[in-house]
């Protein structure tokens, strides 16, 4: 009867074993998987961006130049040295908290470039604000007395000069080692900035010349040098231009600019004004484009171009691991349902053959 039923009998004596083999094997498919999806997390996770600590230690450098540059300014001047708390650039960023703390990082290296520049133009911007105060609390009492002496008497017509021309301002060759602004710039942003400043000081010159009272004379005296000294932190180009032909002989008519007289109130309100937009071209000449501007400005854009590309890596390997930890899952209840299979019909076919050994048994009676 075994001989008859041979399979069906070493079904049943190997059927743990063959159960056993069955697990096990789904367990090195799942250990296979797990294999595969480290090797595939491998390639999508972030890793940190070279690009973006060579940025870092730029905007580092760039800083500590532009503290430096701006302190030996104000001592030469005798003013205070900026007070600035640096922070050390977080580098090698591999996680969102670390990204945060680089943005603030980045937010308070902003602060800094801002306190800078606010220093540079500090006493420009009081000294300015001053004469302005003083020109329109002037033309407020002037007006008040004309319409009080003449409350019916209409204006007339200042007549209106005849504009000169003038020879554009020669740029001024400034021997410095360090500069605030990109190495070497084009020759037109050069002349551009210091146009600005040489018009602006002709102007600031003429009200010195008109002005009566001695301590607005003193005032406007005090912001030409600080024009004077601002202008040594204007960018020079090496190369060297020819040397332009000298100019004409100018005539000996006074220049156009419009010196104030203070018995004119629309005068002194227009120099108030005028005054602004003196401190505004400086402000723009002076303020704009620091090599500090650039390298800020990368810093930030690489630092929110390498988080959003963690952001993005972070999810796909999230994605990734939840379809190989339920594909691996699977394998696992296949493999034990598997076995459990097995051994249920190994359960079966020895009943079966118990089974036929009876009956086999009864008939040979």
């Amino acid at each position: 009867m075994k001989k008859k039923y041979f399979f069906g009998y070493l079904f049943v004596r190997f059927a743990k074993l063959i159960a056993l083999l069955a697990f096990l094997s789904g367990c090195a498919y799942a250990i296979y998987l797990y294999s595969l999806a480290n090797i595939r997390a491998e390639s999508v996770r972030y890793r940190p961006s070279r690009d973006l600590d060579s940025r870092l230690d730029n905007l580092d450098r760039e800083i500590g130049r532009a503290v430096s540059i701006v302190n030996k300014y104000q001592a030469s001047a005798g003013k205070p040295e900026c007070k600035v708390v640096r922070v050390p650039l977080l580098h090698g960023s591999e996680s969102e908290s670390d990204f945060r703390q680089l943005q603030a990082q980045l937010a308070a290296a902003g602060e800094i470039r801002t306190n800078l520049k606010s220093a540079l133009v500090e006493a420009l911007e009081q000294n300015i604000g001053l004469i302005q105060a003083k020109l329109r609390a002037h033309a407020e009492a002037i007006a008040a007395e004309e319409a009080r002496a003449h409350p019916k008497k209409e204006a007339t017509a200042a007549p209106t000069p005849t504009p000169v021309p003038t020879p554009e301002p020669a740029v001024a060759r400034v021997d410095q080692i360090e500069s605030l602004f990109p190495f070497n710039p084009a020759q037109r942003d050069v002349e551009g900035r210091n146009s600005k400043f040489e018009k602006s000081r002709e102007y600031i010159g003429s009200l010195e010349a008109a002005a009566e009272n001695p301590e607005n004379k003193a005032t406007l005296k005090t912001i030409l040098g600080e024009l004077d000294s601002l202008q040594k932190l204007m960018p020079v180009t090496l190369t060297l231009q020819e040397q332009a032909p000298a100019p004409a002989p100018m005539s000996s008519a006074p220049l156009n600019v419009e010196k104030p007289e203070p018995r004119k109130t629309p005068n002194a309100a227009k120099v108030a004004q005028n005054l602004g937009l003196v401190y505004s071209e400086v402000r723009g000449a002076l303020l704009n484009a620091w090599e500090l501007d650039d390298a800020l400005t990368d810093a930030s854009n690489v630092a929110a171009g390498e988080q959003e590309h963690y952001r993005l890596a972070s999810l796909t390997l999230r994605g990734l691991w939840l379809e190989r930890l339920a594909s691996i899952g699977v394998a696992f209840l296949c493999a034990t349902f598997a076995a459990f299979l097995l051994l249920v019909l190994a359960d079966i076919t020895q009943s079966f053959l118990d089974t036929a050994s009876n009956t086999g048994e009864l008939l040979k009676k």
